[in-house]
């Protein structure tokens, strides 16, 4: 797969790996995976299987709420509707990991 530019649209055998990739991803019980899938599948132009993929790690309690703010190979669907609302949906797991967290040391 080469590309002279991450900024051109995905290729047909991009897209083909694309669609190989997502549905073994999504089988991995590692939440932690499914989100490093999506942020190449991101960088690459896959916008719909990043999301799916990201949506997936934070439902496995994979909340990731500052790397979703930072991590740069997001970048490129940051600004769409569905990452604001994933983006909200980590933080609200993390709040939750850290209440859980607080009642076990109690």
């Amino acid at each position: 797969m080469s590309r002279s530019s991450l900024t051109e649209p995905p290729s047909a055998e991009l897209n083909r790996a694309s669609q190989e990739i997502e549905p073994h991803m999504m089988a991995n019980p590692d939440p932690e995976n499914r989100y490093l899938a999506a942020t190449f599948l991101a960088a690459c132009g896959q916008k719909d299987a990043a999301l799916r993929l990201l949506k997936s790690a934070i439902d496995g309690k994979y909340c990731a709420y500052q790397a979703l703010q930072k991590d740069p190979m997001l970048a490129t669907i940051r600004s769409t509707s569905e990452y604001t609302h994933l983006l909200s949906t980590a933080q609200q797991c993390q709040e939750n990991f850290q209440v859980e967290r607080a009642q076990l040391v109690h």
